[in-house]
């Protein structure tokens, strides 16, 4: 976390929580739970927390916290899940969950994936990435408790934003109860991480290993299949990565540190990430203050966070949140 303070709101994404094959025709299990209600128990030890909602998708999870100050100015909470997974997307093995927020006067949305795995399946990838940003629908943004004053800041907020949208006028009428945007121009920030999937190719796996023992991230990056892909605007369009300066994080023996040994012996890749998408009206407003992976050896992959900070508004006075 940061060095001077806990976070102001925290998004945590878990993957495989639970995949047994009766799971994977459900959505919430036992084992998601425990995780939950641990996870909330050692939180705790940092701070003051309260759960703003939590949502699972067979193995799985996401998970927003929020600190117990800010709670009166959390509103409007909702969860969406989206499958991709086997039988055209009926098993919710693979796919996406979010959790959208109103944040004082500002459009949040976390959304955690797992996309398919395989080196061969880029293509695939990138279609699950199409079919989350198509299918990812939450009811309308504002309910009509919202008090007046955040409403009205709201509308006009978004009146200012539209000429980025479309070349065609706001409809007569038009509030912030009548969006007829994409999932990308419903939210202000939105944060994107998970298994992805994507991985190192096209070079062998010696040069990859030297490339880690050497700590050469950005030439390692040029065989990266997600980074390749966004170059060519084929997926997280206009979404940002931070710069990565750590080793890949799968795929690892299990408690150790040393990479698959298995008769496989996948080649080390980046498989999980962390992306931020923000309108171009707060381009000063979004900042990433560290993109780090973990030493956790229990699994097979090293967890990845990233920390950001975003400007709020308590009706149109600014407030840092991180």
């Amino acid at each position: 976390f940061f060095d001077d303070a806990p976070p102001d709101l925290l998004c945590v994404g878990l993957q495989e929580v639970d995949m047994n094959l009766q799971s994977c025709v459900r959505e919430e299990t036992a084992k998601g739970q425990q995780w939950l209600a641990r996870i909330t128990e050692d939180l705790h030890l940092i701070g003051s927390y309260q759960l703003i909602e939590s949502a699972q998708l067979v193995g799985l999870m996401i998970m927003v916290f929020g600190r117990t100050e800010h709670m009166p100015h959390i509103r409007n909470v909702d969860s969406c899940l989206v499958r991709v997974g086997a039988i055209k997307g009926m098993v919710g093995n693979k796919g996406g969950a979010a959790v959208r927020m109103l944040v004082h006067c500002k459009r949040v949305c976390f959304i955690i994936s797992h996309f398919i795995p395989h080196k061969e399946h880029v293509e695939r990838r990138n279609h699950n990435y199409e079919t989350i940003m198509q299918e990812m629908h939450f009811d309308t943004l504002l309910s009509p408790d919202v008090d007046d004053e955040l409403d009205q800041c709201m509308d006009e907020q978004l009146l200012r934003e539209w000429p980025q949208y479309t070349l065609q006028p706001p409809p007569l009428g038009y509030t912030c109860r009548d969006v007829p945007l994409g999932l990308l121009q419903r939210f202000d920030y939105l944060f994107w991480a998970g298994d992805l999937n994507y991985r190192i190719w096209q070079i062998e796996d010696a040069e990859v290993k030297d490339l880690i023992s050497t700590h050469q991230w950005d030439k390692l990056m040029l065989s990266d299949q997600l980074r390749q892909a966004m170059d060519q605007g084929l997926v997280f369009a206009g979404w940002v990565e931070p710069r990565i300066t750590f080793a890949p994080s799968y795929k690892y023996d299990r408690h150790s540190t040393v990479y698959d040994t298995s008769e496989k012996q996948r080649t080390p890749s980046y498989t999980d990430r962390c992306l931020s998408y923000h309108v171009p009206a707060l381009n000063n407003h979004l900042t990433c203050h560290f993109y780090r992976r973990y030493e956790y050896r229990a699994s097979d992959h090293r967890p990845v966070g990233a920390a950001y900070s975003i400007t709020a508004f308590r009706i149109n006075v600014p407030c840092t949140l991180r």
